[in-house]
């Protein structure tokens, strides 16, 4: 079955190519020194960018430290096609 807007597309003789919109992907990563952090995410975004996605980086080696635990520094990054 044909709907509406198709068949109208085909009746003037065009032809319309639709493509499912890419769903993004976020991913986050944990370091535990902040050095370790801007190489790895410098590597990741250069990876993901190699791959042929499209990135955005949401946030970039932030410190955190909950309660007691250990310090870890924070790194976040959105691709997509």
């Amino acid at each position: 079955m044909t709907s509406g807007l198709a068949a109208m597309a085909l009746a003037a003789g065009t032809l319309l190519v639709a493509t499912p919109a890419q769903a993004a992907s976020t991913e986050g990563m944990l370091f535990s020194h902040p050095t370790n952090c801007e190489r790895g995410t410098a590597a990741e975004v250069r990876h993901r960018i190699d791959s042929g996605y499209k990135v955005k980086i949401n946030e970039r080696c932030t410190y955190h430290k909950i309660g007691s635990g250990s310090p870890y520094w924070y790194s976040m990054i959105t691709y997509w096609r």
